[in-house]
């Protein structure tokens, strides 16, 4: 599975964006913006494991969070 890396990373102002796409669909994309972190991943287009990655990512981005 790819990481976020700076590959699939754009911003404009204070809106932060990391996107892959596969065939013009979004494989994955996270959008930082507002103090808001929204992330979607298309199951079709990526492994289980690389789906099961990005679900322990949301798990740990939650966990990190709540204990602020």
């Amino acid at each position: 599975m790819d990481n976020l890396e700076k590959d699939h990373f754009s911003s404009k102002g204070d809106t932060y964006t990391w996107k892959k796409l596969e065939d013009g669909e979004a494989a994955y994309s996270y959008v930082l913006s507002e103090g808001r972190l929204k992330g979607t991943v298309n199951k079709e287009l990526n492994s289980n494991n690389a789906v099961d990655k990005f679900i322990i990512l949301g798990e740990k981005i939650s966990e990190a969070l709540s204990n602020d």
